[in-house]
C-alpha cells in the first residue's frame, strides 16, 4: 500500500488496469488454445475413429450379405436369377474392397492392424473359394460346388465374419475413447476459462479498492 501511495494517481490507474488487461489476455489465450485442441480432437472423431466404425460396418455387411447370396446361387435353377445374384455378390465385393480401403488407410494401432491383416487374408482366400464354386455352380456340377461350400467356403466366411466383428468392437470402442476425450476437453476447458475470468474479476475489484484507499489516504 505504501508503494501506491508514492505511485502518482494516473500511474496507479494504469497499474491496475494493466493486471486486469494482462489476466483477461491471458484468458483469450488458453481460451484459443482449448477451443484449438477440441477443434483438432472433434477433426479425429469424426474424420477417423467414426469413419473406421462405419467403414467396419460396411464390411460386416458387405461380407455377409454374399455369404447369404452364395447359399442362395447354389438353390438357383433360374439362370436370370443366378445371374443376378453375381451381379450383387459383385456388387458387395466392391463395397467390402471399398470399406478394406478406408481402413488400411486408417486404421493405426498394432491390435486394428492386426486384425485388419487376418481380414484381409481370410477374405483373399474366401473370394477364391467362392470364384470355384461360382464355377461349379456354372459347370452344372452343383454337388462338388455343395460340398466345397460346406467344407471351404462357409468355415472361412465364418472366421471373415469373427475377425471383422473383432476389430468392429475394437473401432467402437475407440469411437467412444475418442467421444469421450471430446467432451472432457469442452468441460475442462470451460471450468479453466470460468476460473480465469473468476480471477480477472476479483483482480479487476481488489485493485479498484486498493487504489480506491490508496487514493483516500
Amino acid at each position: 500500500m505504501h508503494l501506491l501511495n508514492n505511485l502518482r494517481i494516473s500511474t496507479r490507474l494504469a497499474l491496475g488496469f494493466g493486471c486486469v488487461l494482462l489476466l483477461l489476455i491471458l484468458t483469450v489465450v488458453v481460451a484459443a488454445s482449448r477451443f484449438d485442441s477440441i477443434g483438432r480432437a472433434t477433426d479425429s472423431l469424426l474424420n477417423e475413429a467414426w469413419v473406421k466404425a462405419a467403414a467396419v460396418k460396411e464390411l460386416d455387411a458387405a461380407t455377409r450379405a454374399n455369404g447369404t447370396r452364395t447359399l442362395e446361387l447354389l438353390l438357383s435353377q433360374d439362370a436370370a436369377r443366378a445371374a443376378e445374384l453375381r451381379a450383387r455378390i459383385s456388387a458387395n465385393r466392391e463395397r467390402a474392397t471399398s470399406a478394406l480401403a478406408t481402413l488400411q488407410k486408417l486404421v493405426k494401432r498394432p491390435e486394428g492392424q492386426r486384425l485388419l491383416a487376418d481380414i484381409v487374408a481370410l477374405r483373399a482366400q474366401y473370394v477364391e473359394s467362392f470364384q470355384r464354386v461360382d464355377a461349379e455352380v456354372a459347370a452344372g456340377t452343383l454337388a462338388a460346388a455343395t460340398e466345397r461350400c460346406r467344407n471351404e467356403t462357409i468355415p472361412l466366411l465364418e472366421r471373415l465374419q469373427a475377425q471383422t466383428k473383432a476389430l468392429a468392437e475394437l473401432q467402437d470402442g475407440l469411437a467412444r475413447e475418442a467421444g469421450e476425450s471430446v467432451h472432457g476437453s469442452v468441460a475442462s476447458g470451460f471450468a479453466l476459462i470460468l476460473a480465469l475470468g473468476a480471477g480477472a474479476l476479483v483482480l479487476g475489484a481488489a485493485c479498484a479498492w486498493g487504489l480506491s484507499r490508496s487514493c483516500a489516504c
